[in-house]
């Protein structure tokens, strides 16, 4: 058999697409792949070109052939002659029954009605499926094969349940609690240019828009969320990362306007080790300052804002400076010969930094900018439970390409937070196999706490490599989560939106985490992991056992095998 499979994101694209909607379905084809090739002969439909001589019917006619598309089923390609299998993830009570934008794909009764069938990723979204569809309909539910991947890793355990890592990352890949000054209304970063490593200034203008609810908003640290004009400052002395490392002679420019008394008041603003005063207006304007940078500089932080309360019974706010944008110029008399030795030896700041981290681990992969992950109950939980718990790390593996979908609400977060002991690090970009596989050995618990999951690969990758689990049992949990191999974070139905959707209507549910049963198993699992070293392991050894019977190769391979064979015979 012929087996053609398709996937919105191509693996040249992977590491430029992390983040972005749809990227996660090519690491499940990934999976999928070593099981398919004991199939049949894996054709990979990965340009236009490709797709478009697929639905010409330019295909192999001479043996049987399917196409699995790994995307939610209104993005499966139409047209193809042969039979056409679905394979997606669903975390939600009921399927988009409804037509929006003139598309009949979206209403998922139609999409799902033209495939030979659908292969869900967990027994959750199969139920759902059968429910709406009818008992006669082709759909099965076959996770991704996980298991084989991790024998590696398995051969080091048992493991300790008290971690030592290091792990060699890209510099300003990783930000670290420990990096960071934080006080009441202040939060200074320690070393700016190794937290927030960003890539070289090549002299073209930088324009940082904070408006609109772009990605760049999210490197303000400091200020409140933003509206669609731009975002009032929160702290004293709130600052912005430059999305490049900028260096020589530089104008500064920023529309900003003062509230209150900040308006006729000036203020510090700081670019690098070079300091200069503007003086705020109560209306918006343009302040242009000239700064010569000996040294590299990522960073602008304005100083000196007074913390002025709006003064309304329905907002509590103590707001300081409104910043609509910034923007970073080569200034026009910059050195002929000072640019020249720049040119020949330009300041480097990228290399590598070492990650050291000691105690009990608890680690989660997850999309930022994805509310359903739920990260900011998980890291308000933790800090609570382990406020005077030096040796307790949680590390946040952010799968997103932009640093600002999580930097600036992770900052306010902390802030809001501390004091705390424990220890908080965030890892943000691509990460090789390598290191991700040395992290898995090294962490003593995943940590999960989502409002609902579709399958939750990273889950099942860490449990099949003998890592235990803090999680909720809620849509595709209910799979391999267990009392005996994890500790169980309690929630409950709530109604939500179709996520695709952008009428934002509530027409189904998905799940509310208690946040207090959240914290308890934090503490609870903390316990055992120092103190009943014989249940840890006991935690580790059920859910190896439950891994190898739910995603082995040999499993998945039977069930897909037998489905493909039985529905495209239909």
């Amino acid at each position: 058999m012929i087996i053609y499979t398709y996937s919105q994101v191509s693996q040249g694209a992977l590491k430029s697409n992390i983040g972005l909607p749809q990227y996660s379905y090519y690491f499940v084809l990934e999976k999928f792949l070593p099981v398919l090739k004991q199939i049949g002969t894996v054709v990979p439909i990965d340009t236009p070109e490709a797709l478009e001589s697929l639905q010409a019917g330019e295909m192999a006619n001479d043996e049987p052939c399917c196409l699995l598309s790994f995307t939610p089923p209104q993005d499966v390609p139409v047209g193809i002659a042969c039979p056409v299998f679905c394979i997606f993830a669903w975390e939600f009570s009921n399927i988009p029954d409804e037509t929006w934008d003139d598309n009949p794909q979206n209403n998922w009764l139609v999409a799902l009605e033209r495939l030979a069938g659908a292969i869900a990723l967990s027994s959750h979204t199969e139920k759902v499926i059968r429910r709406v569809m009818g008992e006669g309909y082709p759909v099965t539910s076959i996770p991704a094969p996980l298991w084989d991947r991790y024998a590696t890793l398995r051969a080091s355990l048992p493991r300790p349940a008290q971690k030592t890592l290091t792990l060699s990352l890209p510099a300003g890949s990783v930000i670290d609690s420990k990096d960071f000054s934080f006080g009441d209304n202040a939060l200074v970063p320690l070393n700016p240019l190794t937290s927030f490593d960003r890539p070289l200034w090549d002299g073209n203008p930088i324009q940082m828009d904070f408006f609109d609810y772009q990605l760049n908003s999210g490197l303000l640290c400091g200020f409140y969320d933003i509206e669609p004009w731009g975002a009032w400052s929160r702290l004293p002395s709130p600052w912005v990362v430059l999305s490049h490392t900028v260096f020589g002679k530089v104008i500064l420019e920023f529309e900003a306007a003062g509230f209150g008394t900040n308006a006729g008041h000036t203020i510090d603003v700081s670019i690098g080790g070079a300091h200069h005063q503007v003086t705020l207006s109560d209306n918006f304007e343009t302040l242009r300052v000239e700064a010569e940078l000996v040294e590299p500089a990522n960073l602008v932080t304005f100083g000196g804002l007074k913390q002025v309360l709006v003064g309304s019974s329905e907002d509590h706010r103590t707001l300081g400076m409104a910043l609509r944008w910034v923007r970073i110029l080569k200034s026009a008399d910059e050195d002929e010969v000072a640019q020249q030795k720049i040119a020949v030896n330009p300041p480097s700041t990228r290399g590598s930094t070492s990650l050291q981290l000691e105690g009990v681990v608890y680690t989660s992969l997850l999309n930022p900018v994805d509310q359903r992950k739920n990260w900011v109950d998980m890291v308000s939980a933790f800090c609570h439970a382990f406020r005077e718990v030096p040796d307790a790390v949680l590390v946040l593996k952010m799968s997103h390409r932009h640093l600002g979908s999580f930097l600036g609400k992770l900052m306010s977060l902390l802030e809001q937070i501390q004091p705390f002991q424990c220890r908080v690090v965030a890892l943000h970009g691509y990460m090789e196999d390598e290191t991700l596989n040395a992290l898995m050995a090294s962490t003593t618990y995943y940590a999960n706490a989502s409002l609902c999951e579709g399958l939750c690969m990273p889950l099942m990758e860490f449990m099949s490599a003998g890592v235990p689990a803090l999680a909720t049992r809620n849509t595709a949990m209910e799979d391999y989560i267990s009392p005996d191999a994890a500790f169980i974070v309690e929630s409950s139905p709530a109604p939500t939106i179709w996520p695709q959707d952008p009428r934002i209507v509530i027409r189904t549910l998905q799940y509310r985490v208690s946040w207090e049963s959240l914290e308890q198993q934090f503490r609870e699992s903390y316990r055992v992991a120092k103190e009943d070293l014989c249940r840890y392991r006991a935690l580790a050894h059920r859910s190896l056992s439950i891994m190898s019977d739910y995603c082995a190769d040999d499993t998945v391979m039977r069930q897909l095998s037998h489905f493909i064979k039985m529905a495209s015979s239909r």
